[in-house]
């Protein structure tokens, strides 16, 4: 935990949205059991929809993810901080404070024999049980018939909406029957990989180093490939090596939303190459400054999640900025991976307008995260010889020795 305050404002944000989401659901339960569907109502009701609609495409993936010819790398229960963690057959589940979606599944195709036509059969039958759920509240329980027809609504226009998306049902449908091969290949990890992604997302880095190793050099790796093989070098402290294996993923041209995730970890790299000395800070900060306006584009929720803007505020010596951006970060992260490197950011941050005992504590919640990333060292390192408080912001990433 941080060892931060939380400020009072977003306990009160925190305290309004529980309060909202129950007296949400009471108008919805109240209006469903009259079967009177108030203005109200019906826009919560839409929501609803989208919400049971995406709950069943989740639930979907977890029983029926082999056969559909994908692996399960994370699952996440309610959303907001981490409160408890476990691992069930082998994946990490991770059990957040606000049950809001309730249930997101994390998943990866896998190189198999079959894997186009089993996307298909597995798209043609996640829609006939979107269509199947609604009729059965409409003949079952007409009074929540608006809340089934919004849901097949709902599901049919993100269908629609996202036919150019690779891997959502629409693309699976409409599009990947008439591209070629490699359109779907290189987006799917070869076999063992994923235990690779699993681990790196528990915080396990040794153990996703030996997965790597076992992985049979079966065909070329495709973008999802590289970016696990850049993860597990990030949390080693190969800078350099994680950033070849991010412009190899970049090279694949893969969707906006996708490569987003690849300049996620292309920040990591170059703030990881500027803390070793390895890369100047007047060439990090310019390329810094354009990954963070990429996933500001791209993708702003995942920018959110990521400790990049801390980093940029804190290379261009805006400390306090810093402080602030990494205390949110650190909330905010999808996985141990990152939970680790935005507990590093932060406490870099913290050490450098002179919290030294703040930023230990910062560490130890890396060190629980991840207890094998390579930055924890480095940034208690340069911490311990003050090398982040130094006025020159040109030197405030130098090399954690005298």
């Amino acid at each position: 935990m941080s060892s931060s305050p939380k400020p009072a404002a977003g306990r009160g944000r925190q305290i309004l949205l529980k309060v909202g989401l129950i007296l949400a659901l009471g108008v919805v339960v109240r209006d469903g059991v009259s079967g009177s569907w108030g203005p109200l109502a019906a826009g919560l009701t839409a929501g609803l929809g989208a919400l049971l609609s995406l709950q069943l495409t989740m639930v979907w993936v977890l029983v029926l993810g082999r056969f559909s010819g994908f692996a399960v790398t994370a699952v996440e229960l309610g959303y907001g901080r981490r409160l408890l963690s476990a691992r069930i057959g082998g994946v990490p589940v991770n059990v957040r404070r606000l049950p809001f979606p309730f249930v997101s599944v994390v998943w990866a195709p896998i190189r198999r024999p079959g894997l186009r036509w089993r996307l298909v059969v597995s798209a043609l039958l996640q829609l006939a049980a979107q269509i199947g759920t609604g009729l059965w509240l409409l003949r079952s329980a007409p009074a929540w018939a608006f809340p089934g027809a919004m849901a097949f609504l709902v599901f049919a226009l993100v269908m629609l909406a996202t036919f150019n998306l690779p891997l959502t049902i629409g693309w699976v449908l409409f599009r990947m029957p008439f591209l070629p091969a490699e359109a779907l290949t290189t987006y799917a990890l070869r076999p063992g990989e994923e235990l690779a992604a699993r681990a790196l997302r528990d915080g396990r880095v040794e153990d996703a180093r030996a997965a790597l190793e076992r992985v049979a050099d079966d065909g070329a790796p495709g973008f999802q490939s590289h970016l696990v093989h850049a993860g597990v070098d990030l949390a080693e402290g190969r800078y350099t090596e994680a950033a070849v294996e991010v412009n190899r993923a970049l090279e694949a041209g893969p969707h906006p939303r996708y490569a987003a995730v690849a300049v996620g970890l292309r920040t990591a790299s170059l703030v990881g190459a500027a803390e070793t000395g390895t890369l100047p800070a007047t060439q990090a900060v310019p390329w810094l400054g354009q990954s963070v306006g990429l996933l500001r584009t791209w993708s702003p929720m995942l920018l959110r999640s990521l400790p990049a803007d801390a980093d940029l505020a804190l290379l261009e010596n805006r400390r306090e900025e810093a402080v602030r951006l990494a205390g949110k970060a650190a909330g905010r992260t999808v996985d141990r991976f990152w939970e680790a490197h935005a507990a590093c950011s932060h406490a870099a941050a913290l050490a450098s307008v002179g919290r030294p005992e703040q930023a230990r504590a910062e560490l130890d919640r890396a060190r629980r995260a991840m207890p094998g990333l390579a930055r924890i060292a480095l940034v208690e390192a340069r911490i311990g010889l003050n090398v982040i408080e130094v006025d020159d912001p040109r030197e405030s990433v130098g090399p954690a020795t005298s």
